[in-house]
């Protein structure tokens, strides 16, 4: 499944971190989440809850599959 069919349905302030081997590699706000990155096949993905109650979506990619250099957050929806 491609990263942007999951990411659509958060709401916009939501972190989005992406995840490879178990570790954070990057992280984004939903809302500021770049197009090119939406079309990169994510392995799975799930909600980190923690006791502080500050949600994370985190997506697990096989690696390799994800930018060595990320691109810098999109502001095209306000």
């Amino acid at each position: 499944m491609k990263t942007g069919k999951i990411t659509a349905k958060l709401r916009d302030a939501v972190p989005v971190c992406f995840m490879v081997e178990g570790k954070e590699v990057k992280r984004y706000k939903n809302i500021d989440l770049p197009d090119m990155l939406k079309e990169v096949e994510m392995l799975d993905f799930h909600f980190n809850v923690p006791e502080d109650g500050k949600i994370t979506f985190e997506i697990s990619y096989a690696q390799g599959v994800l930018p060595e250099v990320f691109p810098e957050p999109s502001r095209e929806q306000k």
